[in-house]
């Protein structure tokens, strides 16, 4: 598997809506490896736990470099229409 980090990561602002967007991150100083996983609706993105929530593309950008957060890896699905997700890949 390809290992993609903050750098290679599309800009958000640019993803439709209904995009579900899965960051590894790591908190400098730390081992251990957080996921979140985001939602695009609307044109605001949503993630779990102490992630952005209501948030435009610009503010999620200055949360994933705040802190010493450091994207490890990342993946992008959109929604069928039976609401399973359908990887992205190559996007």
């Amino acid at each position: 598997m390809e290992v993609r980090t903050m750098a290679d990561l599309p800009d958000g602002g640019k993803l439709p809506d209904d995009t579900v967007m899965v960051l590894q991150i790591r908190h400098r100083g730390y081992r251990e490896i957080w996921t979140y996983l985001g939602l695009k609706k609307a044109g605001r993105w949503f993630f779990t736990g102490r992630g952005p929530h209501d948030a435009g593309w610009g503010a999620v950008k200055r949360w994933l470099a705040k802190d010493g957060r450091m994207v490890l890896d990342w993946d992008l699905y959109s929604i069928d229409q039976q609401g399973k997700l359908i990887s992205m890949e190559g996007h």
